[in-house]
């Protein structure tokens, strides 16, 4: 009630109006905020040319998570860039199932990255997989005693151990990697966020063609359940993290035009690694974010800096009643 949508919507149309580069617009409340925006963008323009409206309640954009093809591309290591999907895979799978939860069997997210590099092998794997392929290989483990194969010396004696440890202990690990997975590829609002993978050339939004264009992006979550769109917005910010170090370290020497992102209601993912990353580099990738909270304190976390980093990075504006 204290007006963070309306003030979100009159800095973003501004910004349009008046600087370079793409505006992004996440309307996680669900209450009208993306529609009154497309009103507002065509009452000023007389056109919705350029804006890419999302209604996620009916369609997703065409990403494609288990993907690193951008950042090899770009000259990224691949060993760090599947490490940073496998983080934030982590925390998507860690906010669905509650991180008490999540957290319960320390082995299993372990095992669960392991395969995500795994399948990231530069020889024996792949550039981009699917979430079935995941799973897959999750089964494939814990039903033959044999782990993925690999070219990393480590990884393969990570497997080696997992493998021929206790057996009841084995199943147990193996049991609670999969169910975590499955919380995911279970679910029909959120698995083909994650099994999409296109072929280069096939059509599908991509945050890369935007982020130097003058285009909007509006996702609008609409009634969507709220673990949904949490994980949703993860799933999205991920991919805009890739789409922005890519072009960081493809084009480093070169003024981007600055990529500028309204989060309505980002208390609900406030709290991970990912936005925490985001906000500390959002310098250096020419990335701008707009957070509607209802009170700054939401920032806080014991596990991020995200509080501190959003109230001491240059150029920070606290807009409303705050004491």
């Amino acid at each position: 009630g204290q007006g963070k949508s309306v003030t979100l919507n009159t800095m973003a149309l501004g910004n349009v109006y008046s600087t370079p580069g793409p505006t992004i617009l996440f309307d996680l409340k669900g209450d009208g905020m993306a529609t009154e925006y497309c009103k507002s963008h065509y009452q000023t323009f007389g056109t919705l040319e350029d804006v890419h409206y999302f209604d996620l309640t009916e369609t997703l954009p065409a990403l494609s998570f288990f993907d690193i093809r951008s950042l090899l591309e770009a000259g990224h290591p691949r060993a760090e860039a599947s490490s940073r999907i496998a983080g934030h895979y982590a925390e998507i799978v860690k906010g669905i199932m509650g991180e008490a939860r999540f957290e319960r069997a320390v082995v299993s997210p372990q095992v669960i990255a392991t395969h995500i590099e795994a399948l990231f092998d530069p020889i024996h794997g792949n550039d981009a997989f699917s979430h079935r392929d995941l799973q897959e290989a999750l089964v494939h483990t814990q039903t033959q005693k044999a782990g993925p194969p690999v070219s990393d010396d480590d990884l393969a004696n990570h497997f080696v151990r997992l493998v021929e440890s206790d057996p009841r202990m084995f199943a147990q690990v193996m049991a609670g990697a999969g169910s975590r997975v499955e919380s995911i590829g279970l679910d029909k609002r959120l698995a083909p966020a994650f099994n999409h993978v296109p072929d280069e050339g096939d059509p599908r939004f991509d945050f890369g063609d935007v982020i130097d264009s003058d285009s909007v992006v509006v996702f609008d979550f609409g009634g969507m359940e709220a673990s949904a769109k949490r994980t949703l917005t993860l799933v999205l910010l991920s991919a805009l993290w890739r789409a922005l170090k890519a072009r960081d370290e493809r084009r480093a020497d070169i003024d981007h035009p600055v990529v500028n992102v309204f989060l309505d209601e980002a208390a609900s993912v406030a709290d991970t690694e990912l936005v925490d990353t985001l906000l500390s580099q959002g310098r250096s990738f020419g990335l701008s974010i707009a957070m509607g909270l209802q009170f700054p304190g939401q920032l806080k976390s014991a596990d991020t800096e995200t509080y501190y980093e959003a109230l001491n990075e240059t150029a920070t504006f606290l807009v409303g009643r705050v004491a």
